[in-house]
């Protein structure tokens, strides 16, 4: 599915990290920037929803275990959107459970990727830029 996007045309991919875990946080966003994505981050749900209201983009990681609510709600919440420049985001869940359950529940509820830590960070960037190419261009 291709999205029609105020940001499509931008250079940098925008990417939300949400992560509550501040190494963890630190570790991820810095790589993406190195990378060559524009990120921006949050430490929670509401922080999250609120800064993707705000500002448009082409993906969002989270952890699927966050501080007020699971990062499922989050997602469910994006797919539910009724701006398409919202609901139709990459969304890659990262966590450090490896049941299938978890990944099936991620899944269901519309998350495009489900990675498990300890995860390489160049595989996160190389399968943002896969989904980010697909979807917005």
């Amino acid at each position: 599915m291709h999205a029609t996007s105020p940001i499509a045309a931008e250079g940098s991919p925008r990417i939300i990290v949400v992560e509550d875990d501040g190494p963890c946080l630190q570790a991820v966003s810095d790589f993406l920037s190195h990378s060559g994505f524009d990120v921006l981050r949050a430490r929670s749900v509401s922080d999250a929803r609120a800064t993707l209201m705000e500002t448009p983009c082409h993906a969002m990681v989270l952890d699927l275990h966050l501080p007020d609510r699971p990062g499922t709600d989050l997602v469910r919440q994006v797919r539910e959107h009724s701006d398409p420049h919202v609901s139709h985001i990459v969304i890659a869940l990262l966590t450090a459970s490896s049941l299938e359950s978890d990944r099936e529940t991620c899944l269901r509820a519309g998350a495009d990727i489900f990675l498990t830590k300890p995860v390489r960070l160049r595989d996160i960037a190389r399968l943002l830029r896969g989904y980010i190419r697909s979807r917005f261009t």
